[in-house]
């Protein structure tokens, strides 16, 4: 029978990757802004993503339009500044990556100050990641968050629930 988690087993990794972010999170108070939960999406394993330290943590928005924060890092040798992504293209590119979105009550996404606010709050965990037509170019340590803007795009992603389902 079944009584413990096994390493390599999916809920082993799941429940690790779980417990980066809450470790995080909870690292110091408050724990998130009032009224903001988290959206967290974890691929599934493969070959090339098999075990927690394999995954990188990238800060996502629940919806296009809501693409308000940039981050920077190297890139081939020179600076490279791109836009949060969407939780949908990072679930879509296939890479080892974990979307982390802050989301108000209704589902939506948190307001850009308040996205700042838990970006800031889960720097030492994320990574920032262009990705670009469902493909991951290239992937680099959070280094700065330097603007924060409206993108006025199309598009809906389709979400999985967050890291309470996780746990």
């Amino acid at each position: 029978p079944w009584t413990a988690l096994q390493p390599g087993d999916v809920s082993h990794v799941y429940s690790e990757l779980a417990m980066k972010i809450t470790n995080q999170v909870t690292s110091s108070t408050p724990f998130l802004p009032k009224g903001v939960s988290l959206n967290v999406n974890f691929p599934k394993l493969s070959a090339d993503c098999s075990k927690a330290e394999d995954f990188k943590y990238v800060f996502t928005t629940v919806y296009h339009l809501a693409r308000t924060i940039k981050c920077t890092g190297s890139f081939n040798g020179s600076l490279k500044s791109v836009k949060t992504p969407a939780e949908v293209d990072v679930i879509a590119s296939g890479a080892c990556l974990v979307s982390i979105s802050a989301m108000n009550s209704y589902k939506l996404d948190a307001d850009p100050a308040t996205q700042i606010a838990v970006s800031n709050k889960l720097k030492p965990i994320l990574t920032c990641a262009d990705v670009k037509d469902s493909i991951v170019y290239s992937i680099f340590p959070l280094d700065t968050v330097l603007d924060r803007r409206h993108d006025l795009e199309d598009g809906v992603a389709e979400t999985v629930e967050g890291i309470a389902d996780t746990l």
